[in-house]
């Protein structure tokens, strides 16, 4: 635990798969601030944030940053330590995938590859961005650039790998995400559209409900 924002900026962080609590207001410096300051550090550790004072544009600011969740007092302690298991893992797949790049000094290290398909280092760095950068458009050029890819031969190692396309894979992904915040007390479907990147409430329920069969206020209830 650290007593102020600078303090943690200036010690070193344990190097184990690991994650932030942060309040919104903090002293001397907001928590989105802060957010923005560790990135700047090259600091890539997972944030939680949790406030008595959210609204919608602080909480779709804090999410497009890359946090796993946004929980506003008062919460229930399982939705803590759900998010922050979702944190550890997020972050041990980075460190993981960090260390394959590192042995390989740059370079991707030979690995099994599905036959036409990505090899395991390619899976793991689009898994790791589509995660970071979950409500934010993402191309398919920039993809197969972190990959070493054209595009057109990235689409097919791809759909070949995952078995659909990355657009597909990537909405997938944000109504998964969307499924964890629905899990929720008295969710707001706007809010969580727009925290998982869907400008408009009616293309996020169509989103979802092509997904699972149901509304996302259809889904929250099931759950009850």
């Amino acid at each position: 635990m650290f007593g102020s924002a600078p303090e943690l900026l200036q010690s070193k962080l344990p190097d184990v798969a690991s994650c932030l609590v942060l309040d919104v207001r903090l002293p001397g410096l907001s928590g989105l601030d802060f957010q923005t300051e560790l990135a700047m550090a090259n600091i890539h550790v997972p944030i939680i944030f949790m406030t008595g004072h959210g609204d919608i544009p602080m909480t779709v600011r804090a999410m497009k940053a890359g946090a796993i969740d946004f929980l506003t007092k008062p919460f229930r302690q399982q939705e803590m330590l759900d998010a922050v298991a979702m944190a550890i893992e997020r972050d041990r797949k980075r460190r993981k995938n960090a260390k394959v790049v590192s042995r390989a000094h740059g370079r991707p290290c030979v690995e099994p590859q599905v036959r036409g398909g990505l090899a395991a280092w390619q899976q793991r760095t689009v898994v790791a961005y589509v995660e970071d950068h979950l409500a934010e458009p993402i191309s398919l050029a920039t993809l197969a650039q972190l990959v070493r890819l054209s595009p057109y031969y990235f689409c097919r190692a791809f759909k070949q790998s995952f078995g659909m396309p990355p657009h597909r894979y990537h909405t997938g992904q944000r109504i998964e995400r969307a499924k964890t915040l629905l899990a929720k007390a008295d969710p707001s479907v706007t809010d969580i559209g727009v925290t998982v990147g869907f400008s408009e409430t009616s293309s996020f329920s169509a989103a979802f409900r092509k997904a699972t069969g149901l509304t996302p206020t259809a889904y929250h209830r099931s759950l009850s």
